[in-house]
């Protein structure tokens, strides 16, 4: 193998050639898990039966590229793109030919892989008619690939954003787990943190829940401001959360700033084993959600970076979470929530609330957080009563607007108080309910706005059904 780092190896191979001169092939840590299963398998033998099977292919069929780092002091090839078709392509030679090469016995790193890969082969079983119908011509030969071999692992990044044209697209967060775990020097915390990474990447409304936490919570609270208020999206995001956050000085030691859960301590400093130091001995909470950290606070590579996302998606499981049980006011929020916020409510105003919520939780905790979610829902409801399509940018004004931006006032906020009475005092806001409650009786019996006003009184118990009054309701 060549010894210089810089050199990058280019070819075309066919599917039998990809493990040629490889004794030992794994997916990395950092890389998500093999998760085709059923659905991404069957297109994949559709296109090959219509391909092989059904038209006269005069040439072979091209599965785009794959990137392999090779690691020469382990002497490993890493899959970097292309593990998703690399594995299915596997398990199918293994159903026709009824074993693999042992070079082309791929370790893989994440226990969330074999799921999907027992899923793939069940169904590629019931399939194997057709499989062998295919081997007939041959096609696993006639599968050709652009092969693309690195010796640095800068290069292999460099490369990592190119989109091949039958694997699942690559999000901001899988871009984000990677850069920061390269640059972790540890082997043991890479390991630890990328398992706490994939545990928390669970199935979420369109995507997973990271892409939730950093799309709609973590990207907005730290973006929404008075003078730059843009919407997310891969780029931006990775501005934020990559681009620009900041090299420690010392390896395995990142700067804390004042906050509610610290006042005293300004550095950690970890071992192997993920123990730590703190310098002045003022912080020694461990629980993920009382890490010393805010929003808005610079964000440093590695593992301030995790341990930075692992509190906020520990917030998240405190306050509207299912795994550990709630009272107090954390209970009456969530209660609150999902009576008045259910499937039923605006997507864009659920998303709104949950970022306000997290935020103020944040800076002031549990303490008077009861009474910031109605006067919150006060505001948000002024949108939701008074159109019958909610749009993400007339949601987004009511957070971002000069006289509006409750971010930025919860951000600066010393006391609970301050930040209720800026919702109380909001411009015009009373007005707005006074001539939705002049137009009661003209919402459609049926409607968004007539079922979300519905949920509001049935929550407050409230007999006399009409807004006029929603403001008194707020401190009783």
């Amino acid at each position: 193998m060549p010894v210089n780092a810089k050199e990058i190896r280019v070819d075309v191979v066919s599917f039998n050639q990809l493990f040629n001169g490889k004794k030992s092939v794994i997916i990395p840590e950092y890389q998500r898990p093999y998760e085709w299963g059923k659905s991404k398998t069957a297109e994949l033998l559709s296109d090959l039966k219509e391909y092989f099977l059904d038209s006269d292919p005069q040439s072979p069929y091209y599965m785009g590229s794959v990137l392999f780092y090779y690691d020469q002091k382990n002497k490993k090839f890493e899959i970097i793109d292309g593990q998703q078709r690399i594995t299915t392509l596997l398990i199918l030679k293994n159903i026709i030919h009824k074993s693999v090469a042992e070079n082309e016995n791929i370790v893989y790193n994440s226990h969330m892989s074999f799921a999907a890969i027992r899923e793939t082969t069940e169904y590629a079983k019931s399939e194997e008619p057709l499989l062998k119908r295919l081997a007939t011509k041959n096609f696993l030969n006639q599968l050709e690939f652009t092969q693309v071999i690195t010796y640095s692992q800068d290069d292999s990044f460099a490369f990592f954003d190119t989109q091949n044209n039958r694997g699942v697209s690559l999000g901001a967060t899988d871009f984000l787990k990677a850069y920061h775990l390269r640059e972790i020097s540890s082997a043991k915390l890479q390991e630890a943190n990328a398992v706490k990474w994939e545990s928390a990447a669970v199935k979420w409304e369109d995507g997973d829940f990271l892409n939730f936490l950093f799309n709609k919570v973590l990207f907005r609270a730290r973006a929404w401001k008075s003078k730059n208020t843009p919407f997310e999206n891969k780029d931006a995001v990775l501005d934020v959360f990559q681009k620009n956050t900041i090299k420690p000085d010392q390896d395995m030691t990142y700067p804390l700033f004042s906050n509610n859960q610290n006042r005293q301590a300004t550095y950690r400093t970890y071992n192997e084993d993920g123990q730590f130091t703190t310098a002045l001995n003022g912080e020694r909470k461990t629980e993920p959600a009382q890490f010393p950290f805010n929003l808005r606070q610079p964000v440093y590579k590695g593992l301030n970076f995790f341990h930075y996302t692992e509190k906020y998606a520990a917030i998240h499981e405190r306050i509207f979470g299912s795994k550990e049980s709630k009272s107090g006011e954390l209970a009456e929020v969530l209660r609150f929530y999902n009576e008045v916020y259910d499937d039923d409510m605006s997507v864009y105003l659920r998303h709104l609330f949950k970022l306000a919520i997290i935020m103020y939780y944040d800076v002031f905790e549990e303490n008077q957080l009861l009474k910031f979610a109605y006067h919150l829902d006060y505001l948000l409801g002024s949108i939701r009563i008074g159109k019958s399509l909610v749009k993400k940018e007339s949601a987004q004004k009511c957070f971002t607007e000069p006289d509006y931006n409750l971010l930025d006032i919860i951000a600066y906020a010393y006391a609970p108080e301050e930040v209720t009475r800026f919702l109380k005092e909001l411009p015009k806001l009373e007005d707005i309910y006074k001539r939705i409650y002049k137009k009661e009786q003209e919402l459609p019996k049926e409607g968004v706005q007539t079922r979300y006003r519905e949920r509001v009184f049935n929550y407050f118990e409230k007999t006399k059904k009409d807004f006029k009054y929603r403001k008194q309701w707020l401190d009783e």
